[in-house]
């Protein structure tokens, strides 16, 4: 049987701060071991996701990637770029 993931991408919302309050709320919930959370959220936010990866059970990734390693491509986060976070 497959596993269920609920996932969700923030759009342009939360701060640091709040995705860092926001992650903090996740370690006293009751998980059900059939499924899995993701959050797939702006890459300002991913360090607070990464740092929390030690407790947390939530997965992220991040929620925009332009597909060319390089270039003039204003606002756009390449591939390379994230592997570095």
């Amino acid at each position: 049987m497959r596993r269920l993931l609920i996932a969700g991408n923030w759009k342009m919302n939360k701060s640091v701060k709040e995705a860092h309050d926001y992650i903090h709320e996740f370690r006293n919930l009751n998980w059900h071991d059939d499924r899995d959370v993701a959050i797939l959220a702006p890459f300002t936010c991913l360090s607070v996701f990464h740092e929390a990866k030690e407790w947390s059970r939530v997965q992220y990734g991040a929620q925009n990637m332009f597909w060319d390693k390089e270039g003039a491509f204003t606002g756009e986060i390449s591939p390379l770029m994230l592997l570095e976070l």
